[in-house]
């Protein structure tokens, strides 16, 4: 398999990495197999044995995955045609705002934090959720992570009232996340307005 991203979000390290990854990947392109395969081999310690000055291997494991696990949602969605969406977005008329993933459909935008684990940092995902959805009262905001034990404490803290500014929160290899990309799947995204709300973004995904 060859990556369907644009070579600009592969020329770093983690990009190359991730190429050599899904490079001899043959199997169903189904979200949360091609998750669950990814995240398999980003745990292999003979990806991160190379560089013996290393001293804290499980930190640059942490370091290297991060931006990894963001190539993985970015390949999910351009390889489902889930396009346009903004990466790393900041917009003009949300304070306190840089959104991993960015989307515009006709009704409000849609936001995707991913987090591979969550731990306290899913709380950064709710402020800038919260603070969308006071320019937005449409919009939705989502938290993709591999940390399946906290997704489901923290959707139970939905549930509960507990938790305002994201909507749900998605294991990456479970069943949910395949029914997520079909959700996307069925709406229509474009561009932003010609008044572009987005200051700021590393890369449009078209």
């Amino acid at each position: 398999m060859e990556t369907s991203l644009p070579k600009q979000l592969l020329e770093n390290k983690s990009g190359k990495m991730y190429e050599s990854f899904i490079e001899n990947y043959s199997g169903n392109m189904e979200p949360s197999n091609f998750a669950a395969y990814i995240c398999q081999k980003m745990t292999e310690p003979k990806n991160y044995s190379g560089d013996k000055k290393i001293a804290d291997i499980g930190q640059k494991i942490k370091s290297v995955s991060g931006k990894i696990f963001e190539l993985i949602i970015a390949e999910i969605l351009k390889h489902h045609n889930i396009t346009p969406f903004y990466m790393q977005a900041v917009m003009r008329n949300v304070p306190n705002s840089k959104f991993d993933f960015l989307c515009f459909n006709d009704q409000a935008p849609i936001i995707l934090s991913v987090k591979i684990s969550l731990a306290e940092r899913w709380r950064q995902s709710a402020f800038e959720g919260y603070f969308l959805k006071q320019v937005y009262r449409q919009a939705k905001s989502y938290v993709i992570t591999n940390d399946e034990r906290s997704a489901t404490l923290r959707n139970n803290d939905i549930e509960n009232n507990k938790i305002s500014g994201i909507d749900h929160f998605y294991y990456v290899q479970s069943r949910e996340m395949n029914n997520l990309v079909e959700k996307l799947k069925s709406l229509k995204f474009k561009k932003a307005d010609l008044v572009n709300p987005v200051s700021e973004s590393n890369v449009i995904i078209e």
